[in-house]
Parts: C-alpha cells; structure tokens; sequence
C-alpha cells in the first residue's frame, strides 16, 4: 500500500511538471485560456452537446481549465471535470472550482 501512495505521488510530481503555465501558454503554438477563442469554442461544443445529446450530466476527462465544464453549466447541464494537472485546475473560473477534480 505505502509503495502504491509513493507512486502516485512521484506521478503527481510528474504531471506538475508537464502540465504547468509553460505547457498551457505553448499549447499547440497558442495560448491555452480563458480568453475569447477558447469560451467560445467551448460553448459551442457544450452547445451541441446539449443539443445533440441533452445529457443530464456530463463528466470531462482531461478538463484542463474546466472551460468546457463552465460552459455546460451555464446552460444547465451538470457537468463535472477530472485533469491531472493541479496548476489547470488553479486556472478555472471560481464558482466551477467545487466541480472540478485533481486525479
């Protein structure tokens, strides 16, 4: 079991260290945040998902910012969001935070 705790820590240690500020502000050549290009990307993915799905509640994997989460919450879906990086998590708007994870 403590060999188990170790392991995860060291993988903790591990995704802090690539998945921080630099990964996010080099994402794909483009900064990664919450600016216009990437809400309103993310709306429209929750859009059609509301649309298309009408899910009732909806869980993101690899949430990052918790962007696609905020905007599916905005439109009334309960949504709740996993990502293994603390410093994207520290980046999500506020009143998501609570739905957001770290694992």
């Amino acid at each position: 079991m403590m060999g188990e705790v170790k392991k995860v820590e060291v993988l903790q240690r591990e995704n802090d260290h690539l998945y921080n500020e630099e990964y996010y502000q080099n994402y794909n050549g483009d900064d990664y945040g919450r600016n216009e290009k990437w809400l309103s990307f993310f709306g429209n993915i929750a859009d059609n998902i509301i649309e298309k799905i009408q899910p009732k509640t909806v869980l993101d994997i690899g949430c990052a910012y918790g962007l696609l989460v905020e905007s599916l919450r905005d439109r009334g879906c309960e949504a709740f969001g996993i990502d293994v990086s603390d410093y994207a998590l520290s980046r999500a708007r506020e009143d998501i935070v609570g739905y957001l994870s770290v694992d």
